[in-house]
């Protein structure tokens, strides 16, 4: 088990930062129950009930949780199909670089709109398809396991085979996930830039720079899109 040190240290930025972007779109008060969907070892999810005060489920496909997890959220393993939760049950669902990993990113999509209630709000993060380079921002890996990452994905694009489907961690580009969205959900925006402000306000004049000049799509390692019902 991670210690609760390196927890903290590891989740609470990007975890903190989702938490200022719902709020833009929901009231706090009416934050009762997260799905984290794609939960791993479970630390996300029971962090993030400590965070938010709510109670938070997370779901993954084989996993052995965490002990500790296991006691500060509700963890599920589940087939990777449908969802074991029944329709409009969820007030907010959280899916922070999973839909890159799922064998049809549609269905996972209609299934998070399945369990989300009429005025929730479901946040997406995913690799950006057109970074050149990815990785550099995770807190718990050395700089050359992030540097072996990056040729991997390199790789797979001079072969022509960075795609999800090939075993590439490709991702989708910002255009890729609006279009998934808006097949599942009426209401999308792209909260790309308000990620990147929140999450590293010292590098503020920096980022807006990159939009400035229209290299944000190539620069940003990931993107984050939010739906409503």
């Amino acid at each position: 088990m991670l210690n609760q040190e390196k927890i903290i240290s590891r989740y609470t930025p990007q975890l903190l930062t989702f938490i200022q972007i719902i709020f833009q779109f929901v009231k706090i008060e009416n934050v009762r129950k997260v799905l984290v969907a794609g939960c791993g070892k479970g630390f996300e999810a029971a962090y993030l009930q400590e965070l938010l005060g709510a109670k938070v489920y997370g779901v993954d496909v084989d996993q052995k949780f965490d002990l500790w997890a296991c006691d500060h959220a509700r963890l599920l393993n589940y087939d990777g199909k449908s969802l074991p939760f029944k329709d409009n049950l969820f007030d907010v669902v959280y899916s922070f670089h999973v839909l890159e990993h799922v064998k049809d990113p549609n269905f996972f999509l209609r299934e998070l709109h399945r369990v989300l209630k009429e005025d929730g709000i479901v946040y997406i993060g995913v690799p950006n398809r057109s970074r050149l380079v990815g990785y550099f921002g995770m807190r718990d890996k050395p700089f050359s396991a992030k540097l072996k990452q990056n040729c991997i994905d390199w790789k797979f694009r001079l072969t022509g085979k960075f795609k999800n489907e090939l075993g590439a961690h490709a991702g989708f580009t910002e255009k890729e996930l609006e279009n998934l969205m808006r097949q599942n959900f009426r209401f999308i925006r792209t909260v790309t830039p308000m990620y990147y402000d929140l999450k590293w306000p010292q590098l503020r004049p920096l980022i807006s720079f990159t939009r400035q000049m229209s290299l944000d799509n190539i620069l940003l390692p990931s993107v984050y899109v939010v739906g409503m019902k």
